[in-house]
């Protein structure tokens, strides 16, 4: 659902004509308060479930130990699961605490395909260090910011299906390949831009994979109260069932302020989700602190010498 869908489903909870491309009919509801609202509603629901589900990939390079996580990442606590390519194989790993992973790998004697992550602030700690580099590639002939199969000199040791590449500071999702191309592909991915590109730059593959939970977007209102299309085209990230409890905390907040008989059903309505929220939210998260989620996934690997996928 977009964010022009969730306005207006508030502007119908306050019982307002929609009008997104300017100002709202009720001026006691501008734009800057239902957003402003809405953001605290946002963050309400991000700290309740743990932030919003997304995939992070980056490329780890030759014996490198540290990568840069999300920078919208709402905790350390919020990565959930990784894994690292190596020649189109997929090795999961386990997670370690900061300090044992310190103890057991010193810096400069291990190397080989990592096994376990840390995380602090934003830092992803790997080890051992990796042994490997990512994959790369040159760009066979000028692409434009649509173009969705995406010709290269090679295509060999990238994973068969559902890889993600590089290219300049743009991201770019695939989801099956040939020799020389990467069919499928979803451009401006993980909030970059999508962008044209000139032939023979380099293709990196972003070898790394990180899922995790993050805030969600911010949104803002300029001086004249209004939001701009491209943020109201946005995707909000968010389950579509969650929608309606949200769109109720946003009401109630701003009904309770004139009207607190008829705020009073989107109070009870908030209340509801966020009981619900926790439990469901709370049983799952709690197992990713101790690594059950992730289990022996590694060891298994050792056995079969990774998964061709």
């Amino acid at each position: 659902m977009i964010l022009s869908e969730v306005l207006d489903r508030i502007n119908t909870a306050l019982g307002m004509p929609d009008d997104l491309t300017g100002k709202n009919a009720n001026e006691l509801f501008t734009n800057k308060r239902i957003v402003e609202q809405l953001k605290n509603a946002l963050d309400t629901y991000a700290s309740t479930v743990k932030g919003i589900e997304d995939i992070f990939s980056t490329s780890l390079g030759l014996n490198t130990r540290v990568a840069t996580g999300p920078s919208d990442a709402i905790r350390s606590q919020a990565y959930r699961f990784m894994y690292i390519w190596r020649d189109g194989r997929k090795y999961p790993l386990n997670y370690k605490d900061l300090n044992k992973v310190n103890s057991e790998f010193p810096y400069g004697t291990y190397a080989g395909i990592p096994r376990f992550f840390s995380v602090w602030n934003d830092e992803i700690t790997i080890y051992p260090d990796n042994s490997g580099s990512p994959n790369t590639t040159t760009l066979n002939g000028d692409i434009n910011d649509a173009t969705t199969t995406i010709t290269v000199t090679s295509t060999d040791g990238f994973p068969e299906l559902n890889g993600r590449f590089t290219i300049g500071t743009e991201k770019i999702r695939y989801t099956h390949k040939t020799s020389t191309t990467f069919t499928g592909c979803t451009r401006g991915s993980e909030g970059t831009t999508a962008a044209s590109h000139v032939g023979g730059v380099t293709v990196s593959e972003n070898n790394l994979i990180v899922y995790y939970r993050k805030k969600h977007f911010v949104i803002t209102v300029d001086a004249n109260d209004n939001i701009s299309q491209a943020q109201l085209d946005k995707e909000m990230e968010i389950p579509d069932e969650h929608v309606d409890p949200i769109v109720s905390m946003v009401a109630y907040k701003l009904l309770s302020k004139i009207d607190a008989e008829r705020a009073q059903p989107y109070k009870i309505d908030a209340a509801a989700f966020y009981q619900q929220a926790k439990r469901d939210i709370q049983a799952g998260y709690g197992q990713i602190v101790n690594g059950s989620m992730i289990g022996q996934a590694y060891d298994w690997e050792l056995s079969n010498a990774g998964v061709n996928l």
